[in-house]
């Protein structure tokens, strides 16, 4: 597929990618935003979560924690390999649509580590001894979970790629 057939107007991927990009950062970024709010403790979910505030430097599980920078510039290289990837791979919408999710707790999170010099993170659960994330990290895990599934999958016949 060329890049001019990308972008065109009935339909377009880039559109949809940009779409569903914009729509899950802002819900990410309104939720994670707002977490500084939740007293430590507070019960999320009874059972299943609560808050417990940490400031992470590194990218996943504390990756590269005591290089800031270089987890930064790791961050933007899976951003544009994840947006290259959307935009040029053949593949259905909902693959899209998952893609662009897991970009969008991507930069939301590379924006806290630009701005802030960290990244916030606020979920504990309380059933499995999981490291504190946030809603970025769920949207980057679940978009890039599902999107693997999906592949596995796969109808046979289908015109995807990918």
């Amino acid at each position: 597929m060329s890049a001019a057939a990308v972008w065109e107007i009935n339909g377009s991927p880039a559109r949809l990618c940009l779409l569903a990009a914009s729509a899950s950062a802002l819900v990410i970024a309104l939720a994670d935003g707002l977490s500084p709010l939740y007293e430590e403790g507070t019960r999320l979910i009874p059972g299943v979560a609560h808050v417990e505030h940490a400031l992470n430097t590194g990218v996943s599980f504390s990756f590269l924690e005591a290089h800031p920078a270089l987890a930064a510039v790791f961050s933007v290289l899976a951003l544009i390999c994840l947006c290259v990837f959307a935009l040029f791979a053949p593949m259905s919408r909902p693959k899209r649509l998952l893609l662009s999710a897991a970009w969008a707790g991507g930069a939301c999170n590379l924006f806290s580590r630009l701005r802030f010099g960290f990244v916030r993170d606020w979920i504990r659960l309380d059933f499995v001894p999981f490291p504190v994330f946030n809603c970025a990290d769920i949207f980057i895990t679940a978009g890039l979970l599902l999107f693997a599934f999906s592949i596995l999958i796969r109808k046979e016949g289908s015109r995807d790629a990918v």
